[in-house]
């Protein structure tokens, strides 16, 4: 019985350690879509960020040089807004003005 109880203990610290990684992985995944996303998104508007690119203005703020000011700024507020439509869907909230005034942006 004692050898059953190990065993089990043992398969619980595995499960939870697959869990952690999981999660992870789901995490960086979806970032990774994201970030194409938004990619895939401004080149068809004509943005000429490479996706590297893009992923280095959105994830480390760097500006790059020869590109337009306004090609940085699509690519940080395209990202921001998936996430906050990904947001809003997963706890099944309501995309109002008010969510977009809380959060700081401009509506026209």
């Amino acid at each position: 019985m004692a050898e059953l109880i190990t065993i089990l203990e043992q398969a619980d610290h595995l499960k939870a350690a697959l869990h952690k990684h999981l999660e992870w992985n789901q995490r960086s995944v979806l970032d990774a879509i994201n970030v194409e996303y938004t990619y895939d998104s401004n080149r068809i508007e004509g943005n000429t960020l490479t996706l590297r690119e893009t992923d280095l203005v959105i994830h480390q703020g760097l500006t790059i040089g020869g590109k337009l000011l306004v090609e940085h700024l699509d690519a940080i507020n395209h990202y921001d807004a998936v996430g906050l439509i990904r947001e809003l869907a997963q706890r099944q909230a309501y995309f109002t003005k008010n969510t977009l005034f809380f959060r700081g942006w401009k509506i026209s």
